[in-house]
């Protein structure tokens, strides 16, 4: 039932250490270049093959978890997530995420009896969630720094 691009971390138990270690050698090579301008990159004996920099951005990301031996999941905007896969995104509770989707917080669809969340509904939700979080912690600031102003 999942559509788009999902790889789970148990995909992928840990990188052999080689390839950590090309990882490594490519990340360090692509913070030497100038990733506001295309990079030619050659495959073999083959053309070069240009490279935009918003993709040579994606690809540091990828090296850097590679070469730290995590695990690297790519999401593509309409890839379904079912509850608990959305509670695992969040790391909340899947009766949480059923709460959040009841109080009309989080958008779903329903399939027969379970419901269907769509990562980009679900990446809007944190992106809400961590504005709503940076808003508290200046307030907090703001409230700390008057009280110290009084004193």
């Amino acid at each position: 039932m999942t559509k788009g691009t999902v790889m789970q971390a148990e995909d992928v138990d840990q990188f052999p250490e080689e390839v950590r270690n090309q990882s490594t050698e490519a990340l360090k090579r692509l913070r030497d270049a100038d990733l506001t301008k295309p990079v030619d990159v050659q495959v073999d004996d083959q053309e070069p093959i240009t490279l935009p920099p918003v993709v040579l951005s994606l690809l540091a990301e990828v090296l850097a978890k590679v070469a730290a031996d995590q695990p690297v999941s790519i999401v593509t905007p309409d890839t379904i997530f079912t509850t608990q896969q959305a509670a695992e995104v969040l790391n909340v509770s899947r009766p949480y995420v059923v709460k959040l989707i009841a109080e009309g917080e989080l958008p779903a669809t329903k399939v027969g009896r379970h419901r269907r969340i769509k990562a980009s509904d679900l990446e809007e939700y944190r992106r809400k969630q961590y504005a709503a979080s940076r808003a508290a912690s200046r307030a907090m600031a703001d409230l700390t720094a008057d009280w110290e102003q009084d004193d």
